[in-house]
C-alpha cells in the first residue's frame, strides 16, 4: 500500500500520432490551432482538405517532428528519473495523508515533443510530459496525473454504479476529478509548495474564473472540501454535487 512504481520511456510516434489525428478530428476547438502550428501545418490550407488528406498531413508532420526531437526525448529520460527519484517518498508521503492511503500504483510516464496537451491514459496508467519541462513543472504534472490515478481507484469503490465511461471528458464526474486536483494541491504541504513554485494553477485556469452564483467553482468546492470529514466523503459528496450542477 502508499507506493507508486513510476517508470519512463519515449513516447512512441505511433500513440502520438493516434493522439493528434483524434484530436485534431475537430479542429474548431481553440486549442487545435496551436497544435497544428506546433506540428509546423498551415490552419487555412489544412481546412481546405478532406478527412483523409488532413490525416495524412498529420501523420507527415508528426514524423517530422518525432524524429526532429527523438535524440532529445531520449538524452532528458536520467534527468527525469533524478527528479522523480529525489521526491518519490515526498509525494508517496502527500498522497497517503490526503487520501488516508491508496492502492499501490504502477504507471507509466512517456516523454513527448508535444508542449501543448499532455494526455493520460486511466485504463493504462500512463501520461504523456513535455521533454523541456524544469523540474518543478515536471513533479507538477507526475502529482496531476497520479491524482487521477489514485482518485479513480478510489471511486470505483466508493460509487461503483457510476459506468466507467463517465470518468473521462466531458463528463460531470470527470469534470470533477479535475476540479479537485486543486484541492489536493492546495491541501498537501510539498505539493502546495510545487505549485507556487510552478507559478500556475493546478488545475484548469477557468475554474478560477467561472462562477456558480456568486462564488468562482474552486471556491465553491473548496468551501465543501472544508466541510467533509475525510476525502472519501469528499468524493462522494463533491461527485454528487458536480452531478447536480454540471450534467
Amino acid at each position: 500500500m502508499n507506493k507508486i512504481d513510476l517508470s519512463f520511456n519515449v513516447v512512441k510516434f505511433e500513440d502520438v500520432f493516434e493522439f493528434f489525428a483524434d484530436f485534431l478530428e475537430d479542429f474548431s476547438k481553440p486549442i487545435s490551432k496551436d497544435l497544428l502550428s506546433m506540428l509546423k501545418i498551415d490552419f487555412a490550407v489544412f481546412q481546405t482538405l478532406n478527412k483523409k488528406e488532413q490525416k495524412a498531413e498529420i501523420k507527415k508532420k508528426t514524423k517530422d517532428s518525432y524524429n526532429q526531437n527523438l535524440s532529445k526525448m531520449q538524452n532528458c529520460l536520467p534527468k527525469f528519473e533524478k527528479f522523480w527519484e529525489d521526491n518519490k517518498q515526498k509525494i508517496e508521503a502527500g498522497f497517503k495523508t490526503i487520501f488516508g492511503g491508496f492502492e499501490d500504483q504502477k504507471c507509466l510516464a512517456a516523454v513527448t515533443f508535444n508542449c501543448r496537451v499532455f494526455p493520460r491514459y486511466l485504463e493504462e496508467k500512463s501520461f504523456d510530459f513535455y521533454f523541456d519541462f524544469n523540474e518543478n513543472l515536471f513533479l507538477q504534472n507526475v502529482i496531476h496525473e497520479m491524482t487521477h490515478f489514485i482518485w479513480f481507484d478510489k471511486l470505483k469503490k466508493l460509487m461503483p454504479t457510476i459506468n466507467k465511461t463517465e470518468y473521462e471528458a466531458p463528463s460531470a464526474v470527470w469534470l470533477f476529478s479535475e476540479i479537485a486536483v486543486d484541492m489536493v494541491f492546495e491541501n498537501t504541504p510539498f505539493f502546495k509548495i510545487i505549485s507556487k513554485k510552478t507559478r500556475r494553477h493546478p488545475a484548469y485556469n477557468y475554474f478560477y474564473t467561472d462562477k456558480i452564483g456568486n462564488e468562482t467553482i474552486i471556491e465553491h468546492f473548496r468551501a465543501l472540501f472544508k466541510n467533509c470529514k475525510t476525502m472519501d466523503e469528499f468524493i462522494i459528496q463533491g461527485t454528487e454535487e458536480s452531478l447536480r450542477l454540471f450534467k
